[in-house]
């Protein structure tokens, strides 16, 4: 149950993350990194990364647990 529960967090943690980042690369506002980035779309960079590795997780986890049954 607990596990269960842990993937399901790590699936809704993931998935706001994503959104998030899609949200903050749609911004055109913030100050400037380069000529073409903001601050915000780089930051909704990285949290497209941490939300690609989060839900790479549960994937990981829900395949293992399936070859082991």
């Amino acid at each position: 149950m607990t596990g269960l529960l842990h993937q399901a967090l790590l699936t809704v943690l993931a998935a706001t993350a994503g959104i998030m980042a899609v949200l903050l690369l749609d911004s055109e506002r913030g100050p400037r990194v380069t000529p073409t980035v903001t601050l915000y779309q780089l930051i909704g960079y990285n949290l497209l990364v941490v939300s690609a590795v989060l839900a790479l997780r549960v994937l990981v986890a829900i395949f293992r647990e399936r070859r082991e049954e």
